[in-house]
């Protein structure tokens, strides 16, 4: 989705924007997704990458290197786990 994630309770249901997951979906194209941190609300942030087939390997090695660029997953809660 092209927007943060919505408060527990809100339901934001925008098709042009499931558009974009769903035609990944629909035709079975690897995806990995990756985390990216936090938004400035504090909210978590992630990318799909999608490849054409059989180029797993690829979508893996972008994850990776977007991972280590942006610090990869993050917390949202101030509870150190």
């Amino acid at each position: 989705m092209p927007a943060v994630a919505p408060f527990h309770g809100e339901l934001h249901c925008f098709w042009k924007d499931m558009s974009f997951t769903a035609i990944a979906s629909a035709t079975e194209l690897p995806c990995t997704s990756v985390p990216l941190g936090l938004s400035k609300e504090g909210l978590p942030l992630g990318l799909q990458i999608i490849t054409t087939p059989g180029n797993d390997h690829l979508s893996l090695a972008v994850a990776a290197a977007l991972e280590d660029k942006f610090g990869g997953w993050v917390s949202p809660s101030p509870i150190i786990v």
